[in-house]
């Protein structure tokens, strides 16, 4: 696989953002996201379409930040890898309600924990592990039963070209899709209710 970075340099509008982000309402609010096939099954392609495109992410990060093939595995890809795994592995024990004692006052019912999706989220990867931090971050939200958009780092166009590339290959838009750029104005919007001091969200 390989991916071109003239995609990643071109700027997406707030309509086509608002498109995306209708579609991955809708597709959620369908149910389409929320059982435990779906979610291992959409895993279980991610997990191969990493194994499948190591030398071509070897490359990008290469590319772009100077990595050593080894230091790009260890750091981002084997991290990555092992992450999926354990989602995997976990997935059916993380989806299962825990039962909570009841109050006396309340009985005879019964009381439980139940694990919701979100809904839609965005991830904002940095350029220090590029892939690392937009991959893990992904399977996190997949195994939670969210619809993502990922917005890989400017900074390494090469490997935002192949996390496009790879991330469309997985999943459907609807599901899961990579905005490569905000045109500027959309850009200081996204950012003008954020503290970056301490990362919170201002209300």
């Amino acid at each position: 696989m390989s991916g071109s970075i003239e995609s990643v340099n071109r700027g997406v509008s707030a309509e086509y953002i608002s498109e995306i982000f209708t579609a991955q309402r809708r597709f959620f609010d369908d149910g389409q996201t929320r059982s435990y096939h779906f979610r291992k099954a959409a895993l279980k392609r991610l997990l191969s379409a990493i194994r499948e495109n190591k030398a071509a992410i070897e490359e990008a990060m290469y590319l772009d930040t100077r990595k050593p093939a080894l230091e790009g595995y260890v750091g981002d890809i084997a991290v990555v890898i092992e992450e999926v795994k354990l989602a995997l592995s976990q997935l059916k024990e993380w989806m299962a309600p825990h039962t909570m004692t009841t109050p006396l006052t309340l009985q005879p019912a019964s009381s439980q924990i139940v694990f919701d999706p979100k809904g839609v989220v965005m991830i904002f990867a940095p350029w220090n592990y590029p892939f690392n931090l937009a991959i893990t971050p992904l399977i996190g939200a997949v195994a939670a039963g969210n619809c993502v958009m990922v917005k890989p780092a400017h900074e390494t166009p090469h490997t935002s070209a192949i996390l496009g590339k790879l991330i469309s290959s997985v999943f459907q838009k609807d599901h899961v899709a990579v905005i490569q750029q905000f045109l500027e104005p959309l850009q200081r919007e996204a950012f003008k209710r954020i503290d970056l001091r301490i990362g919170r969200r201002i209300e």
